[in-house]
């Protein structure tokens, strides 16, 4: 009894830690996360061995484990001897962990091979049974995600026939409005389209519509958090898709789709800011390690380089080149560098707390994604238009404390005072016009909160890179 209730007390953080990926974030040092994932499984093996474990508890233990990504041959062995042993789970079709662990455990027994398939086979059922009640009904978002969950791992234990993925496909196109009405206002599109990739569908009209979706979501600023952005980015970045016989990245579908970005994405510029910094998060973890070239190349019969007056005008028409198909699309260094220069299109409307954010990321941008600043014209010119409007927010700053009223505005903290200067420390390797905003905001540092700021690291800021607000701006 003594494994069983402390796998009891371990369930809940744990269940708690694996849902919230940004704390995995914070606390995975190297130990943290593989130091809890060890006491579930020496608290679950010896739960097991002692035979004190109800059934709901193992599934729990389980499913904690898959989503801390901790099910290994021998915890998948101990689960799956006990579950083969309690028919109130060994009956019905195998979800979640417990399909996962039989996956990882069961590869030299036939029975246990038999058991995926079938168990895939029905929930693969179940999801195509979901889609054509949404046909029918109002849809129904609490029964559609622990399926969507269930339906990406049964896409990584068995591989489904040709016939059995195009009743899925054309199952997904019959419910194409139902599934539209959840998708565009829920996190569930997150799930949609992890579990599309693991499923290996192909089909270019099913990952354009879930693409268009993703885009939808995004525009509305809290249905998804800056880590959900960046796992939908990363999972677009290995989803292979086939368009006329020929094969794609779904990510060169969404560089594409934001040639004409939708209305709602560019009147939020809170949202676009967070769309950029989940980019730029996932340019950090590209294990290609090909060098940014920092501009996008078009059809021969495009001229993308056009001379303009107005340095917003060469920004907007970088963006608004609507109509032509990128020939060759670098998968997320074209992402990073257009959703860039869709913020930079719309840098007149952003306040000072989303200048910060923007800021801050694109010195990561160009720290931690090697731009190739020789061919990185549009870059550059982004790098000017935000680093000028950046010094005008700092002016009207400083012009605004000088007063001695107590009601006068305050545009930026210690905090996001420092976090420019960093910014800009590291931006004008790239571009030697910098020294304007780093003078100023030293100058501000120095005068408010004293000489200690004649010297500050330029250190990465990782909560602005989150896209989080301090505490004191959160109002």
């Amino acid at each position: 009894m003594h494994y069983c209730r402390k796998l009891e007390a371990l369930l809940p953080k744990l269940k708690l830690l694996s849902r919230q990926p940004p704390l995995c974030g914070v606390l995975d040092d190297g130990s943290t996360i593989a130091k809890a994932a060890r006491e579930l499984k020496l608290a679950l093996t010896g739960a097991i061995n002692e035979n004190s474990v109800s059934d709901e508890t193992i599934i729990q233990a389980a499913d904690c484990l898959y989503d801390l990504n901790a099910v290994d041959v021998n915890i998948g062995a101990h689960i799956c001897r006990a579950v083969e042993h309690r028919p109130g789970i060994y009956r019905y079709p195998l979800k979640g962990g417990i399909l996962w662990s039989f996956h990882h455990a069961g590869k030299n027994s036939a029975r246990r091979k038999k058991m995926i398939k079938s168990s895939s086979r029905a929930t693969m059922e179940t999801f195509i049974d979901a889609l054509g009640e949404l046909q029918g009904e109002e849809p129904r978002t609490v029964l559609l995600r622990p399926i969507m969950r269930n339906m990406a791992i049964v896409g990584q234990c068995h591989s489904f026939s040709v016939s059995a993925k195009a009743r899925l496909e054309q199952a997904i196109m019959d419910a194409k409005e139902g599934l539209s009405n959840i998708m565009t206002r829920s996190s569930i599109i997150l799930g949609y389209i992890v579990a599309l990739k693991w499923l290996r569908v192909r089909n270019h009209i099913v990952a354009t519509d879930a693409i268009q979706w993703l885009l939808a979501a995004i525009s509305y600023q809290d249905v998804l958090t800056t880590a959900e952005v960046t796992k939908a980015i990363s999972a677009l970045q290995t989803w292979c898709v086939t368009c006329k016989g020929k094969p794609y990245k779904a990510i060169e579908i969404l560089v594409y789709g934001l040639t004409q970005p939708p209305s709602l994405l560019m009147k939020s510029t809170p949202a676009l800011v967070k769309f950029y910094i989940a980019a730029t998060k996932v340019s950090r973890s590209n294990k290609e390690g090909k060098r940014s070239i920092g501009i996008i190349t078009y059809d021969d019969d495009t001229d993308p380089s056009a001379d303009h007056n107005a340095e917003e005008q060469q920004i907007a028409e970088a963006a608004a080149a609507s109509s032509k198909q990128p020939k060759k699309v670098a998968d997320i260094a074209a992402l990073t560098v257009m959703l860039l220069t869709l913020c930079c299109s719309v840098i007149n409307r952003f306040n000072a707390r989303n200048l910060v954010l923007l800021y801050n990321a694109m010195s990561h941008h160009f720290l931690l994604d090697g731009l190739d600043i020789d061919r990185g014209n549009n870059f550059l010119r982004c790098i000017k238009l935000v680093s000028t409007e950046v010094c005008y927010t700092l002016q009207l700053d400083a012009t605004a404390h000088a007063t001695d009223s107590p009601l006068r505005p305050i545009l930026y903290t210690e905090e996001d005072l420092g976090t420019i200067y960093r910014a800009s420390m590291i931006l004008s390797r790239a571009f030697d016009g910098l020294w304007c905003v780093t003078d100023l905001v030293e100058k501000l540092l120095i005068q408010r909160y004293g000489p200690q700021y004649k010297r500050v690291s330029v250190e990465p800021s990782e909560s602005k890179i989150n896209g989080n607000l301090p505490s004191s701006q959160q109002q």
